[in-house]
């Protein structure tokens, strides 16, 4: 089963959620799974599917912005549908402006 980005958005658990890259294309998007990411090492890649919607708080790269680059790097290669980052000011401070523009 498929479901439009923009009918995840408006679940309740993504309800307050905030667009930051991608909005013109949130009614051409559809996610086939999700999953939740908290080790992003260098094999992140073997377990990240196509169309899967992304759940992280970035909590082991929080101080890492190259990691987290490349987190978003490795995410766009494998086509995932989309990033959640949970918590933004609690378990991140904040996301930099370059990470965003990377994405």
């Amino acid at each position: 089963m498929k479901i439009s980005l923009k009918d995840a958005l408006s679940s309740a658990g993504l309800l307050h959620a905030e667009v930051l890259v991608g909005k013109e294309k949130l009614n051409s998007i559809f996610i086939e799974s999700v999953t939740t990411i908290e080790v992003t090492d260098h094999l992140i890649g073997n377990w990240v599917k196509e169309n899967q919607l992304c759940i992280t708080t970035m909590y082991a790269i929080r101080e890492d912005l190259q990691q987290q680059i490349n987190l978003a790097r490795i995410l766009k290669e494998k086509k995932c549908a989309a990033l959640v980052i949970c918590h933004v000011g609690i378990w991140i401070e904040h996301l930099d402006k370059s990470f965003i523009s990377f994405c």
